[in-house]
């Protein structure tokens, strides 16, 4: 909308290079704010946000309208004490974690992210010393 009004009143040049200038604000706005998940030894990191490994229990895989249920605290099995690791886009996957934990507030992570198998394979591998 603002690409419009200033190409209404300065000309379409002006319009079409405010509108490209915007766009890639807003492009790299969303890339920055997605958070980063990270899979090492010792725990798994999702922004600021990071699960000691053994406590991680069951990782599984859920899409569509789990995924949907499960981020709007509707999920009978996880309830409404999900911690969720969401991009700035809708992700359609992701992964759900169950917190093995008795003094953490959330039983499960759901961790949003376009390549839900190669997460669930992180979580999976057993690193040996």
């Amino acid at each position: 909308m603002i690409a419009i009004a200033y190409g209404a009143a300065l000309g379409s040049t002006i319009g079409l290079l405010v509108a490209i200038g915007l766009g890639g604000i807003t492009f790299v706005a969303v890339i920055r704010s997605s958070p980063v998940i990270e899979v090492t030894v010792e725990e798994i990191r999702c922004g600021q946000a990071h699960l000691p490994r053994d406590h991680c229990r069951h990782p599984r895989i859920v899409a569509g309208g789990e995924i949907a249920t499960i981020r709007r605290g509707q999920d009978a099995i996880v309830g409404d004490r999900v911690y969720q690791v969401l991009p700035a886009w809708f992700a359609k996957t992701g992964v759900l974690i169950s917190v093995a934990d008795p003094g953490d507030p959330h039983s499960a992570w759901l961790v949003a992210t376009r390549r839900p198998h190669r997460l669930l394979e992180a979580l999976s591998t057993q690193v040996s010393e």
